[in-house]
């Protein structure tokens, strides 16, 4: 169990800040583009703040794709 002060900052049980979402993001994207790793992301829809869901990862290697899981 967490604290409540741990809690009130995370994404999917307090408020989401669009601008710290999108810099996380712009982040993570730097990391992996650094790291020699290819991205390829849907267009963004007009309107629409939460299109990232890192509970739903999948990613490609080679001509497989990886669908996964939380656990």
């Amino acid at each position: 169990v967490l604290p409540h002060e741990i809690l009130r900052d995370h994404p999917e049980s307090g408020p989401v800040s669009r601008d710290r979402m999108l810099a996380q993001h712009d982040r993570i994207c730097e990391a992996l583009e650094g790291a020699g790793v290819a991205l390829h992301a849907p267009t963004n829809r007009d309107g629409a703040l939460c299109q990232v869901f890192t509970r739903d990862p999948c990613f490609v290697v080679g001509e497989s794709l990886f669908l996964g899981r939380l656990r």
